[in-house]
């Protein structure tokens, strides 16, 4: 970069970011609604709140995962580094990078799985095909998210956005459990 054009590639790079949220946040609510509308009676109705939430756990598993990703990349990272003792790594190394992924990962999925265990059952018995569209989209998400926050923090915006529409999901169930 030539000295001068640092604000050319600051706005350069957040254009990208708010391009990326926009078509992150864009794919998050298409395709949940997609699954709504169209899938519906893809899978057996189920009337039985316990079996809705079996339902429902099982394939919480796909969100799960993520975290299980960045477990095992941390592990190999410390176990091949001078991290080894469970330091803390500098700011800006891969591994550091990791750690925030984890964490960011372990925030969204408290927020993520009792959000689809209480959507589960309000949904309609036809309607629950919405339930592993979201976990394998949520899965998606995060590791758009990791790999855009390894390659430049500013393109994680897409992978963030795509989850924002569960968080929308709990405002709905929280509106459905007062009124």
């Amino acid at each position: 970069m030539t000295p001068g054009n640092e604000n050319i590639e600051n706005d350069f790079n957040r254009s990208i970011m708010i391009a990326l949220a926009i078509v992150g946040m864009a794919i998050g609510i298409a395709l949940p609604m997609f699954a709504y509308i169209q899938l519906q009676g893809i899978f057996p109705e189920i009337s039985d709140p316990g079996d809705r939430l079996a339902f429902a756990i099982k394939w919480m598993c796909f969100p799960v995962l993520a975290l299980v990703a960045g477990m095992g990349a941390i592990g190999a990272g410390r176990i091949f580094s001078e991290y080894a003792d469970g330091s803390t790594p500098p700011v800006g190394t891969r591994l550091e990078l990791h750690r925030r992924y984890m964490q960011n990962t372990v925030e969204q999925l408290l927020i993520f799985i009792p959000t689809q265990l209480a959507l589960v059952t309000l949904l309609p018995a036809d309607r629950l095909a919405v339930i592993p569209v979201w976990a394998v989209l949520f899965l998606v998400a995060r590791i758009l998210f990791w790999a855009g926050y390894i390659k430049n923090p500013m393109y994680r915006s897409l992978g963030i956005m795509m989850v924002v529409p569960n968080q929308f999901a709990a405002l709905f169930i929280l509106f459905q459990i007062v009124m």
